[in-house]
């Protein structure tokens, strides 16, 4: 979504575009294929392995195969015109650390577009972190280094830029965050939110944090107006599901995956979002929360301490409390039911519309970019 948004824009100010990208889908775990292209847009597809686990060797390995192909493919176009600016985006390291190189080789600028921070973020996984944190010293210095050898640094929140502010130093540097259609969201005034019928709470996309999607499941058993709706488990779906109905939790459902446009209209229904996220997450604002803002919905929100909890506490856009505190989240949910009117969920909608709008976004994540080539 981000860089369709961000290619839509340059081909639009008359730019030609080349989308390089892995021949594998992290999403979908099958093999892509190009289709037809708009003018001006050349999609290139990287040969890599597949892998069916998101934590596995095959993973690690299939980014290693790619940033091999990434090398050699630069290598074969090195007789063509060189391209006036590269945008990397990170995850994974291996091939920005390969897009650095080339870049500052050919004097190109070459904009780092930070969107999780690797291998940091792998730590909330792993045990012993002081000796995994040794293991992963590599990546680590990579990481660093690619920061370092870029001309400027971007990133989806300003959590991660601070992260890095020893290695961005003076560079130039900004905040363009993922967002979302806005305007495509159905608006909450048209929809009858009434005090009589079963309340609903959304919770997406959390197959991680599988043991709290279960601890959520029981804190809904406190109210008898109130229903949970589960989305975007996929393949994790059976075993939730197989987990909830062991412990005869009732008023829960799960949809495996939802798609966009049901979203649109769906979504605004419902009287607020969850967002669970383990302590010391670095990632700090994840997609969701887009798309409960833009849905009118408050959230409930477990990440502390980073720019998301400033934003609703700052704009009065939910609440946030501690992970895995069932108590915490009875009360959390207890305070979005009887203080979000149908007026609240309409100003929470119109402040998406106003702050995170993906067109409005990339207009300006365009511009600014383009500032960044000129100035090299």
């Amino acid at each position: 979504m981000r860089y369709a948004a961000l290619t839509e824009e340059f081909i639009r100010n008359g730019h030609e575009v080349i989308y390089i990208t892995s021949s594998f889908s992290h999403i979908r775990k099958e093999f892509r294929k190009v289709k037809d292209t708009p003018s001006g847009l050349k999609v290139v597809l990287l040969k890599t392995k597949s892998y069916s686990k998101n934590y596995s060797i095959d993973r690690f390995l299939s980014y290693q195969y790619l940033a091999v192909s990434l090398n050699n493919w630069l290598n074969t176009v090195s007789a063509e015109p060189p391209p006036a600016l590269v945008i990397g985006a990170s995850p994974p390291l291996e091939t920005n650390y390969v897009l650095a190189k080339y870049c500052r080789k050919n004097d190109i600028p070459f904009i780092y577009d930070i969107q999780d921070l690797w291998p940091e973020e792998f730590l909330k996984f792993l045990p012993a972190k002081g000796v995994q944190r040794i293991i992963l010293k590599p990546y680590f210095s990579m990481a660093e280094r690619i920061v370092e050898m870029s001309t400027a640094i971007v990133s989806i929140l300003s959590d991660f830029l601070d992260y890095y502010k020893t290695q961005i130093s003076d560079k130039p540097n900004s905040v363009f965050h993922l967002g979302t259609d806005t305007t495509k969201y159905q608006n909450v005034a048209d929809i009858f939110l009434s005090d009589n019928k079963m309340k609903t709470v959304i919770a997406m996309g959390n197959s991680s944090y599988g043991n709290h999607l279960i601890k959520l499941a029981r804190v809904v058993q406190h109210f008898t107006d109130l229903k949970l709706i589960i989305i975007g488990l996929n393949e994790k779906s059976d075993h939730i599901k197989k987990r909830i109905e062991k412990e005869k939790l009732h008023n829960i459902e799960i949809i495996p995956w939802m798609a966009e446009t049901e979203k649109y209209s769906g979504i605004p229904a419902f009287n607020a979002g969850v967002i669970l996220f383990a302590p010391g997450s670095k990632y700090a604002f994840p997609n969701r929360a887009f798309t409960y803002f833009a849905a009118g919905l408050p959230v409930i929100n477990t990440i502390r301490g980073g720019e998301l909890e400033k934003c609703i506490a700052e704009n009065n856009l939910g609440i946030s409390v501690n992970f895995g505190e069932e108590n915490q989240m009875k009360d959390a949910i207890e305070y979005c039911l009887n203080h979000f009117p149908v007026q609240e969920h309409q100003r929470i909608q119109d402040y998406a519309k106003a702050n995170f709008d993906r067109a409005d976004i990339y207009k300006q994540y365009y511009k600014w970019a383009i500032e960044i080539a000129k100035d090299q």
